[in-house]
């Protein structure tokens, strides 16, 4: 079966992230540029998919689906024949997959129409490794769901897949979880940058760890960096 189906783009405001102070002490540790530094590989590459740009918002989507996506999208059809009349699959598969997002970013990211704390009730001090979820809801959101690693020639990472929370002061040295204090980083520069905080050994002896824990169980272990004495000061 071919799916053919349109979708709309929106664009989202984007402020220059070199400006941003706190971004700077990051700016001295980088490589000049991404060439050394490896793309996250991902299990499952990505199927074909071919988009066409149809108009400044409108672009025409088409792929391959099984017989057994075929049947659900006519099943999804029938069910919501009152609230989409006419039957459209690019509406019907629009509605889906923003339902799916939106229950994917409130796990992941936190991200609700009706959020329990606000940013200006939540605790950041250092009390636990857990990033309360107003700190992970505003980070997203601010970083624009992409990673926050920008080169010395002014280029952000475009990498949206296996993003993470990173701390520019690490919570094992005495970071706390102020947004100022966080940015999101894809799983190369988050790992990266963990070398520079904690050392290229204690990274190593921790991926062995890890890499032994996970043949054990059968799955991949959660990332945590290696455990360290807490300091009450560093240098920028």
């Amino acid at each position: 079966m071919r799916c053919v189906t349109s979708v709309r783009k929106e664009s989202r405001p984007l402020r220059l992230l070199s400006r941003d102070p706190l971004l700077q002490r990051l700016l001295r540790r980088r490589p000049k540029s991404f060439r050394g530094l490896p793309r996250p590989s991902s299990p499952n590459p990505h199927r074909p998919l071919s988009v066409e740009p149809l108009a400044p918002s409108r672009y025409k989507v088409q792929f391959t689906a099984t017989a057994e996506l075929r049947d659900k999208l006519e099943r999804l059809r029938a069910l919501l024949r009152q609230d989409v009349p006419d039957g459209d699959l690019g509406t019907i598969i629009e509605r889906a997959v923003t339902e799916k997002l939106e229950r994917l970013e409130a796990r992941r990211f936190a991200i609700t129409n009706r959020p329990r704390k606000e940013l200006s009730q939540t605790d950041v001090s250092p009390s636990s490794r857990h990033i309360p979820a107003a700190v992970r809801r505003a980070v997203c959101e601010r970083d624009g769901h992409r990673c926050r690693y920008v080169d010395d020639s002014g280029r952000r990472c475009s990498e949206r897949d296996h993003l993470a929370y990173h701390h520019l002061r690490p919570f094992g040295l005495g970071g706390d979880h102020d947004p100022k204090n966080i940015r999101m980083m894809c799983l190369t520069h988050n790992a990266y940058l963990a070398e520079h905080d904690y050392g290229r050994q204690a990274m190593g002896r921790y991926r062995h760890r890890a890499r032994g824990a996970s043949q054990t169980v059968g799955s991949a272990a959660p990332y945590s960096p290696p455990t360290v004495p807490r300091a009450s000061s560093r240098g920028a």
